[in-house]
């Protein structure tokens, strides 16, 4: 990427006109290239006439010369793989509020639970299914991660919504708790919402795609769970498998991250295998669900 920019006599040239200036981009040029140029080793320099208005056109064409750079890969190398951010990974973080909050839903729908246990499903969903997993999703618009930071931030609206509509429905009895057609119509949104997510998990890894399938049956079924009790078991068995599955993927996530080493297969589709090579994961950050151009790294 690049790392730095100077720009030379830029300012002194406004004081003290003289026949001739320049400004000078210094880059990391072992991974770049111009377009236009077989030298290996550019630098953007461009001659600045005396007028200010033509200095600062002359800026604005070489930061367009910049923004024109194109990425060549080292010899074997991937353009799955881009420089590391400066945050560490929200991924387990968020699939771990998931699956907390998922599968102690699903064993409460399950009817394994007793009925006293409700209240905490509700806190205990707001918080970390709803606040940690919303957390995640926006750490993950940092690392400019799409698909982690939708279905966080989705999912982290949709269980402090649920955490707190538990809460309020266990504690305060003038709220109304039966309200089939609401019920049905927020898990028909939602199951829409999810088979989008479902879709593009195709294009990241298997696990992540079952676990996905499984969300599509909780929220699917649960259409049915205001009118017959059978949909509500099935909704139920759905979350505990789709529970399972993202704490799988958390794990994998955070132990292999640490490791540096595969010690959890992932199952990436064959359009990121090289994402989740040990070498990958120790230098790289794994562009597990980033479908965009590499040369947006080199955008203005």
């Amino acid at each position: 990427s690049l790392r730095h920019v100077h720009i030379h006599n830029f300012l002194a040239m406004s004081a003290t006109p003289d026949t001739g200036s320049a400004v000078v981009f210094e880059m990391d040029i072992d991974k770049f290239t111009s377009p236009d140029s077989a030298d290996p080793n550019p630098a953007v320099v461009i001659n600045v006439p005396q007028t200010l208005e033509q200095r600062v056109a002359a800026l604005e064409q070489a930061f367009v010369r910049r923004a024109s750079l194109k990425r060549v890969p080292d010899s074997g190398a991937s353009l799955n793989h881009v420089a590391a951010p400066n945050i560490a990974n929200p991924a387990p973080l968020g699939l771990f509020g998931f699956s907390i909050a998922t599968l102690c839903l699903a064993f409460f729908d399950m009817n394994a639970l007793e009925p006293a246990f409700r209240i905490s499903v509700g806190i205990m969903g707001f918080f970390i299914g709803g606040v940690a997993q919303f957390a995640a999703g926006m750490w993950m618009f940092h690392r400019n991660n799409t698909f982690s930071a939708t279905a966080f931030s989705v999912f982290g609206c949709f269980w402090m919504a649920t955490g707190f509509t538990i809460y309020l429905e266990t504690t305060n009895s003038t709220v109304p708790t039966v309200y089939p057609a609401g019920k049905s119509l927020l898990n028909a949104v939602m199951t829409m919402v999810v088979f989008i997510l479902f879709v593009a998990t195709i294009r990241i890894n298997k696990i992540l795609y079952i676990t996905l399938f499984f969300v599509v049956g909780v929220f699917g079924f649960n259409i049915g769970a205001p009118w017959t009790q059978v949909c509500t078991r099935i909704a139920g068995a759905s979350a505990l498998l789709c529970g399972l599955g993202a704490m799988y993927l958390a794990a994998a996530d955070l132990i292999n991250e640490v490791w540096g080493e595969k010690l959890l297969p992932e199952l990436p589709a064959s359009v990121h295998k090289h994402d989740f090579e040990p070498e990958a994961r120790k230098h790289a950050r794994p562009r597990r669900h980033w479908h965009k151009e590499v040369t947006a790294h080199a955008q203005i």
